[in-house]
């Protein structure tokens, strides 16, 4: 599932004059104290080793397990934080729920099982089919 979505963002963003890159489990360095490491995320510079900056998008794969953390905790970290475009992705429903950044507050933008996920990214709009996640 995971790999899918990652596929999907390298396919839209390979030729765009904004050079991003998708990078699967890749630790963000938030601050001294504070290391997390997103299931996936967006960044528009190449990272060799880690991520000191904000990325532009961070993806969450939410289980059982790590609902609570991915809800709350990361929710409130990344929208501190500044990431412009959060999404959860619920691989045991069939869900997928993204949140967009509008004045330091996420707000819920896509709420679907279905459908197609719209995402600006600097300007470029990336389309994710979530039919094609499962």
């Amino acid at each position: 599932m995971a790999g899918e979505l990652v596929y999907q963002l390298r396919k839209q963003l390979e030729h765009r004059s904004e050079r991003c890159f998708v990078y699967p489990e890749l630790d963000w360095i938030v601050s001294e104290n504070r290391v997390v490491r997103p299931d996936i995320m967006v960044v528009c510079k190449e990272v060799e080793e880690y991520l000191r900056e904000t990325p532009e998008l961070v993806v969450e794969v939410v289980s059982p397990g790590t609902a609570q953390k991915d809800e709350r905790l990361k929710f409130e970290l990344y929208e501190r934080e500044g990431v412009k475009t959060y999404v959860l992705v619920y691989s045991e429903l069939r869900k997928v729920g993204a949140f967009k950044l509008v004045r330091s507050r996420y707000r819920k933008f896509f709420d679907s099982d279905s459908g197609e996920l719209e995402l600006r990214i600097k300007g470029c709009v990336i389309r994710v089919n979530t039919e094609k996640l499962w």
